[in-house]
């Protein structure tokens, strides 16, 4: 890695070296913010419609979380909003702290879930670092994407008897 990249914010999990980004533009304060972390393998071929599947521990891979994952199919909640990617391989997390905690630090969560009605929206549509980055005592804030619309609620017994599950 370059120097640059020793100075990101890094999380070690079972599934892999999370390599983040510290954001400090327009906030208050710096944030460290890890972006697109996959949450689950993806959601496709075999696995659509399915319930989710745990992403495997590979302790020596390294995740690079600069950037928000791909939304799930489906139109955007409100129109003129940033240009997103769509992807059906959206089960992303994305997590914020205040830049400088110290590892092994005890804070509150905060999980935000977007809205959309199931058919709509993104994690990225709410700017989950500026509220990090205006709170005066630190805590993490984690939201997510989820499968929206058919492809993560489509409630029929059909489908259920085929074994598939309406999930994440």
């Amino acid at each position: 890695m370059s120097d640059q990249a020793n100075d990101r914010p890094k999380v070690q999990l079972p599934q892999g070296l999370v390599v983040g980004l510290t954001l400090k533009d327009g906030l208050p304060r710096a944030v460290d913010s890890f972006r697109g972390v996959p949450y689950c393998l993806p959601p496709t071929g075999d696995r659509r419609f399915r319930a989710a599947a745990k992403v495997p521990d590979s302790p020596h891979s390294v995740i690079d979380a600069s950037a928000y994952g791909p939304a799930a199919p489906g139109k955007p909640l409100l129109a003129g909003g940033p240009k997103l990617e769509y992807s059906e391989d959206c089960l992303t997390a994305n997590v914020f702290r205040h830049h400088g905690v110290k590892e092994g630090a005890l804070l509150p969560v905060a999980l935000y879930i977007h809205g959309g009605a199931f058919n709509r929206g993104t994690a990225s549509m709410h700017n989950t670092a500026s509220m990090v980055a205006n709170s005066e005592e630190p805590f993490i804030a984690v939201s997510f994407n989820y499968r929206i619309g058919a492809l993560g609620f489509l409630p029929s017994t059909v489908a259920a008897k085929e074994g598939f599950s309406i999930s994440v």
